[in-house]
């Protein structure tokens, strides 16, 4: 019923052989992919608005509104310069829901997925590799919780950490 691979259409890539030093970041975006089908989140939008009204506000005020039915993640879109094709390769970093009592596992993954509902923000960094991606990603924690540590807020903090990273570079 619900799950983003389903919904956003996961499409895996292929990785090339090459080591990661020869990857050059090209983009990195921080994504919103559907996690059901559109009836669904149809009704659930209809319930957001309801509630909205029927608070006068509130939720909005208390915790930032009521969610939309959307996965958030990191896409990191790269070229590997070792390659003759030059084709562009996509990684995908994100936290799944897994267990009720708090974990979550976490996934940086060749692939991308096809269907996306939004872009919360885009970067296209100078000096960071896929290496640097990758060690912010290892230093990311794995706890889930739906209403208050998800994968928006679990990709919120991986941004900001990357962003951190970049201007570090840069200055």
């Amino acid at each position: 019923m619900f799950g983003p691979k389903r919904h956003a259409e996961w499409e895996r890539g292929t990785d090339c052989s090459h080591l990661h030093t020869s990857f050059r970041i090209i983009t990195i975006r921080w994504l919103r992919v559907p996690i059901a089908s559109r009836s669904l989140t149809v009704a659930a939008e209809v319930g957001r608005w309801v509630a909205g009204i029927a608070t006068l506000g509130l939720t909005a005020v208390v915790k930032g509104g009521l969610k939309d039915l959307s996965h958030e993640c990191i896409e990191v879109e790269y070229t590997c310069e070792r390659c003759s094709s030059g084709n562009l390769q996509k990684f995908t970093a994100e936290i799944l829901r897994m267990d009720k009592e708090g974990g979550g596992e976490t996934l940086f993954t060749c692939g991308h997925y096809r269907k996306v509902k939004g872009t919360r923000r885009t970067f296209k960094p100078e000096s960071m590799t896929v290496e640097d991606v990758e060690r912010s990603f290892g230093e990311m924690g794995s706890r889930y919780y739906l209403c208050t540590e998800n994968c928006y807020h679990w990709s919120r903090t991986l941004w900001n950490k990357l962003e951190r990273m970049e201007r570090n570079f840069v200055i």
